[in-house]
């Protein structure tokens, strides 16, 4: 079971006496990119070393706000099975009050920190660090003053901004989930349409499929080498005083990672989804994939041959795009994909995307944890 690690803010705080939405609505929206909400998930952070992940949220109403929050490690045990390791700490916002850490360094209470600095401005409270090597996600959630019980107000929205080596980096919005009539009194948030927005039924990923050459880059930039000189990027022979350009050396690996919407903080129990995967390419062709995830997971697309160019041994996919619906009958989820791409001499730029969501899905919990 994972270890719950409290990191206080040294705040005293009044309690509030009831969990009452502002505002009120009778059914929550749907779980957005683009809108405030009760609840920011950011399903992949990243500090592997050499990528850092820059997290940014913003109370957008004129009231202060008080947020819960939760790093989950998706690493694996030497068994393999997901550690399921977690470490909350809370922010308190002041209102319309934009903040901002990165999961590397965390954020520290300085009141002295020189204006233009990286922890300049009004201090949320204290922010732990993520250790190198963390994959994961983050899910923070608007609480009341003294953080015990859930508060939907509405009002929070984020941005998660992946940095890698040089000027390589990719940005990502938090999924945002509304909060609607409000009767919980505990630990417990219920995304079932009335209390919370639910989440998606399936969510739809277009693409290019693993293994597959770059069109852009095959179009406008380094698409291959020169035989003379040797190794030269090019387009065409023209780029090649006396020799050929040997074009369709540029490639695409995209990178899905997958947070389930049924998250027990509570008893550090992992949620596991079997994944399903209908996929067709620009003829209308049909494939199908599956496999499964316990906790959380960010895996290549390329691993599932129905998402994979058939210019790779075993793959599927014989045109240059595809689309594909995934679904789960273990419960709902929410994704992001990261599309890496390569030219002919090894320069690479990425780019994530949130995936388009369709429906709404079954009902899922959120059980925060009550250790203190």
């Amino acid at each position: 079971m994972g270890t719950i690690q409290r990191v206080r803010t040294g705040w005293v705080l009044g309690a509030l006496g009831a969990c009452v939405l502002l505002g009120g609505a009778a059914h929550a929206q749907q779980i957005a990119s683009e809108r405030p909400g009760s609840i920011l998930m950011f399903p992949k952070v990243v500090f592997d070393g050499a990528r850092d992940t820059v997290i940014q949220i913003t109370n957008t109403s004129n009231m202060p706000n008080y947020l819960r929050c939760f790093y989950l490690d998706g690493a694996l045990g030497p068994d393999g099975r997901p550690l399921w390791t977690v470490r909350d700490f809370e922010l308190t916002l002041t209102r319309q009050q934009p903040t901002h850490w990165r999961a590397s360094q965390g954020r520290k209470i300085d009141i002295m920190s020189p204006f233009g600095s990286e922890e300049a401005g009004l201090d949320p409270g204290l922010v732990p660090s993520v250790p190198v090597g963390f994959t994961g996600a983050l899910i923070c959630a608007e609480v009341t003053p003294d953080f015990l019980l859930p508060l939907g107000r509405n009002a929070v929205k984020g941005e998660a901004t992946i940095e890698g080596p040089a000027v390589n980096e990719s940005k990502y919005s938090a999924l945002a989930v509304p909060a609607g009539a409000m009767a919980s009194t505990d630990n417990s948030i219920d995304l079932n349409g009335t209390e919370y927005a639910q989440c998606a039924t399936a969510s739809r990923l277009n693409f290019i499929p693993d293994g597959a050459t770059d069109p852009v880059i095959e179009a406008l930039g380094n698409a291959g080498t020169c035989s003379v000189p040797l190794g030269a990027p090019c387009n065409d022979s023209g780029n090649c005083p006396g020799g050929s350009c040997t074009v369709g050396q540029t490639s695409v690996v995209t990178n899905l990672t997958v947070l389930p919407c049924n998250l027990d903080f509570q008893n550090g129990i992992p949620t596991h989804l079997a994944l399903n995967f209908e996929v067709r390419d620009e003829f209308e062709t049909f494939f199908s994939g599956s496999t499964t995830i316990d906790c959380w997971a960010s895996f290549p697309i390329g691993v599932l041959p129905a998402l994979r160019s058939n210019l790779l041994l075993g793959g599927a996919i014989a045109t240059q795009y595809a689309t594909a619906r995934i679904s789960s009958s273990d419960g709902p989820f929410v994704a992001v994909a990261e599309s890496f791409h390569t030219d002919s001499i090894g320069n690479t730029g990425s780019a994530a995307v949130n995936l388009h969501m369709e429906g709404t899905g079954p009902n899922a919990r959120i059980l925060l944890s009550d250790n203190f």
